[in-house]
């Protein structure tokens, strides 16, 4: 009996869990500000340059 209570109560839980509202969109005039870092392989640059430039045409 305390076996499947526990089941039934982790079923549930995980159930709610995945039930949240989901994210507000930001609004219109708000502007995306932030620093992302890369450190690593000089391959990388050209692809964070692209993604950079993609993220500015948004």
């Amino acid at each position: 009996m305390k076996r499947s209570s526990m089941v039934a109560f982790l079923i549930v839980v995980g159930l709610l869990s995945g039930c949240a509202a989901p994210a507000a969109a930001p609004s219109a005039g708000s502007e995306l500000k932030g620093t992302i870092t890369v450190s690593g392989a000089f391959a990388l640059y050209p692809l964070m340059v692209k993604w950079g430039e993609e993220f500015h045409k948004l």
